[in-house]
């Protein structure tokens, strides 16, 4: 908690900033500054230009520094009576609540059969689901990428000091504003978060290998009902606050797509595909959000103001430090090999798109895939636990209606997981626990279709004497991989 009287404020994004003139035990004075969130999301919950003025007293609720430099973040402001200290009200940090939505419609597409993405286009919040970092998740790094990761420090991120952000956090995770001009010959992207824009030119022709920089050299095509944007000649640069570091030979493939939804409106959906030689472990790492139209909407201005303290510099050293593999020699572009793979056709397909973006989808899914599991995983353990006589007074023939039952339970969550799996493809399959699930879940759905067959040949001569040594050894591993399988499938979230 900090407590001193306003010198400046600042409502811009990045982050919204507040100096203030702090009273020491001394008598002496030191200039504090407090940074929140951002000006687009602290608009959402009531804070405007001129909610300080310089000379207000106010009290600051935040955590401070780890090095001790004077600085506080902001969950929440008491605006005080200058004379008497009483709270006249409280401001808070929390930007997430959005405003209720009002809507205009506008046309699918241009005159010229275009996909209509102009305007501006703001962030959908959904109820329970996660930002644009949820839903790409972490990049699947190869050791090297690891490595560079591992040095990453936050405290250090390059954002802080105002240097530029690249574009894949600049354009595939910012939850900000987005502004898009449709030109007969190019397309113009402008971005409330840092300030950013970019010029993109229409044509098919990747750009030639040249000088690298932050925002890199982009080409853009209409291909059906999307925009296709493609970028190369990137600088290595730290994509997300928390890192996910990018090397200088990462190349994107954004998708833009139109549509029209009945709780927001007109929206833009939102993709791009991260590929990177270098750091990626031969996957690529995909970043999908909606964003909905927003008649009118006034971009705020953007002013970073690096922090009051010295930057590190043992961060940088280690990444020079690591070991990059020299680039390959250029060659030419091969067209039959420079559209995405099958996971990522797959993660930007229909189904994955309705199962990431619909308030009503992804609920439903899993709702499917925990009936599902409930099915096939209870009734297969009720038939292990018979064929090891633990359930001895049960006829053995009343398992075969069961085991049908089974299947479909069987079927339910492998069309659900499927689903499940689209959304989050290039991601989910470099997961060990994803994997150690399908493994036991394979396992045990073919010992189920060994003991359901052992059973319906030969339940006539088990209930007269006893069940096989064998057939127990089964049913035994079976009640095994579906507690396994349950379990790994839980700890995906975590791991």
């Amino acid at each position: 908690m900090v407590e001193g009287v306003v010198s400046s404020f600042s409502f811009k994004n990045p982050h919204v900033l507040i100096y203030l003139d702090v009273t020491n035990a001394d008598g002496s004075v030191t200039n504090w500054m407090s940074e929140g969130a951002a000006a687009t999301n602290m608009r959402n919950r009531g804070w405007a230009r001129d909610t300080f003025g310089a000379g207000d007293r106010i009290r600051i609720h935040g955590n401070p520094t780890h090095d001790g430099s004077p600085m506080v973040s902001i969950e929440s402001v008491d605006i005080l009576d200058s004379d008497s200290g009483d709270v006249i009200k409280t401001m808070g940090n929390d930007g997430n609540q959005p405003a209720p939505i009002e809507f205009v419609q506008i046309p699918l597409t241009l005159d010229d059969g275009r996909p209509n993405l102009a305007g501006a286009w703001v962030q959908i919040h959904r109820p329970g689901r996660g930002g644009p970092d949820s839903l790409g998740g972490i990049p699947p790094y190869n050791e090297v990428g690891a490595a560079a990761q591992a040095v990453y420090d936050r405290s250090d991120d390059p954002q802080i000091f105002c240097e530029p952000p690249g574009v894949v956090r600049q354009s595939g995770f910012t939850p900000h504003p987005i502004r898009i001009t449709q030109n007969d010959d190019h397309i113009i992207f402008e971005y409330e978060e840092y300030g950013g824009y970019r010029v993109v030119q229409l044509g098919n022709e990747l750009p030639e290998p040249g000088e690298k920089t932050y925002m890199g050299d982009s080409i853009a095509h209409y291909e059906g009902d999307a925009l296709i944007v493609r970028t190369v000649n990137l600088l290595s640069n730290p994509s997300h606050p928390h890192g996910h570091q990018t090397s200088d030979q990462v190349t994107t493939h954004e998708t833009y797509k139109r549509a029209d939804e009945e709780e927001f409106g007109p929206v833009v959906s939102a993709t791009m595909i991260v590929t990177d030689p270098v750091f990626y472990d031969g996957g690529s790492w995909v970043l999908s959000q909606t964003k909905r139209y927003s008649e009118g909407y006034e971009f705020i201005e953007s002013e970073c103001r690096p922090p009051i303290r010295e930057r590190k510099i043992d961060a940088a050293v280690k990444m020079a430090e690591i070991v990059i593999p020299p680039p390959k020699p250029p060659s030419e572009p091969d067209p039959e090999a420079e559209g995405p793979g099958i996971l990522e056709q797959l993660e930007t397909s229909g189904l994955a798109t309705w199962v990431a973006e619909s308030l009503y989808a992804y609920p439903i899914v899993l709702g499917l895939h925990a009936i599902g599991l409930a099915i096939v995983v209870g009734l297969l353990i009720y038939v292990d636990l018979r064929l090891l006589n633990f359930l001895g007074d049960i006829p053995l023939s009343a398992l075969l209606g069961p085991m049908k039952l089974a299947w479909f339970g069987f079927a339910v969550n492998a069309l659900s997981g499927f689903a499940l799996f689209a959304s989050q493809a290039t991601y989910i399959i470099y997961s060990p626990p994803f994997l150690i699930k399908i493994g036991l879940v394979i396992l045990g759905g073919s010992i189920a279709f060994y003991l359901q067959r052992q059973t319906t040949k030969k339940v006539a001569d088990w209930e007269a004497d006893s069940v096989p040594s064998s057939v127990k050894a089964a049913a035994a591993i079976s009640l095994l991989c579906w507690m396994g399988a349950i379990t790994a499938g839980r700890l995906i979230a975590y791991l």
